[in-house]
């Protein structure tokens, strides 16, 4: 089911106050919110978690380790990053600035009604998937809805490294899940652990996301914050990076993109690691390869805002995207 043009004039001001002066240098007027029950999600478990001290450091929103770090790593990237990350995608849907042009209104199309297949790589806490469903549940939720409440139905295929990322992807989806309820909004997920280095692992998850894709059913990628691990160099000093290493893996999941026509919204930060070295070989390695699935953008746009911080009161910081919309060729 299409839906109508959305226009950044008919974001509401839960989700981005247009007329906020911060007087920031470097960063446009505005400043986005994250959805007010996603933030509370947040802050909850952060608190059963014992994560405050950790996630209270404002400055640290853009750190963390990345890659498999085990539990300290999944726990320390989720109190540091995760609010980071939900930004970014934010940002990167909403487009208030009309940075990446094509982005706001694949939301409303994809996300209108029906039932969406969603490939969410990697995982991770589940900051790509959590994000985008919760913008659009707030999209419904306003007093005058932007969205229709229609039945909408989100399959979420995730597949991480690292079994204690995927454990608080679960725990994220368990309490919001709800909430997406009440918008309408049906939602289940499905996990594995998944190497992007391995191809068997790799054959494993797209086969997992590919069985469902019968009927009517929207293929959907959604690509988030893989630049840190992908982007970095394989030895220091060595100008081959791990998604070199990665590129029969990534070739492997776009070969069935390309053959159900999936959309694919891929968001990355704006730091060099993304837009110098992994974005650029994303292009050209792989998504090249593919003659049915084009990018809308042949640049990589990058756009900056502020944005209110779930955890600490009265906080802020600056949340950054970069990415690449892909759509299929008629």
């Amino acid at each position: 089911m299409s839906a109508q043009v959305f226009e950044a004039s008919e974001i509401p001001m839960s989700l981005w106050d247009s007329t906020h002066a911060h007087g920031r240098s470097g960063l446009p007027n505005g400043k986005l919110q994250l959805p007010v029950r996603l933030e509370e999600a947040y802050r909850q478990a952060i608190d059963d978690l014992g994560l405050q001290d950790m996630a209270g450091n404002i400055d640290d929103r853009d750190n963390g380790p990345v890659g498999d770090q085990g539990e300290d790593g999944a726990v320390e990237h989720f109190a540091k990053r995760f609010s980071g990350s939900c930004g970014r995608i934010q940002l990167y849907a909403l487009d208030p600035h009309h940075t990446f042009k094509t982005t706001r209104n694949a939301l409303a199309t994809l996300f209108c009604a029906g039932t969406v297949r969603m490939l969410d790589i990697p995982l991770g806490a589940g900051a790509g998937a959590v994000a985008l469903i919760s913008v659009v549940a707030q999209l419904r939720a306003e007093g005058k809805p932007v969205f229709p409440k229609l039945n909408l139905d989100v399959q979420v295929v995730g597949g991480d490294h690292n079994p204690h990322q995927i454990k608080l992807a679960e725990r994220m989806f368990r309490m919001l899940n709800p909430w997406w309820q009440e918008q309408g909004i049906n939602v289940k997920l499905e996990t594995m652990v998944w190497d992007v280095l391995k191809d068997e692992s790799t054959s494993d998850l797209v086969e997992m996301w590919r069985n469902g894709l019968t009927g009517t059913v929207v293929p959907v990628i959604v690509g988030t914050n893989f630049s840190g691990f992908l982007g970095g160099p394989v030895q220091a000093g060595n100008s081959r990076r791990w998604i070199d290493e990665a590129e029969s893996c990534l070739r492997q999941v776009f070969s069935v993109a390309a053959g159900r026509r999936a959309t694919t919204l891929w968001i990355e930060p704006t730091d060099k690691r993304a837009t110098q070295h992994f974005l650029p070989k994303l292009r050209k390695q792989v998504f090249e390869r593919f003659s049915r699935i084009i990018p809308t953008d042949q640049n990589n746009p990058t756009s900056h805002a502020l944005i209110s911080d779930p955890i600490v009161d009265q906080g802020s910081f600056a949340a950054r995207a970069s990415g690449i919309h892909l759509v299929s060729s008629i």
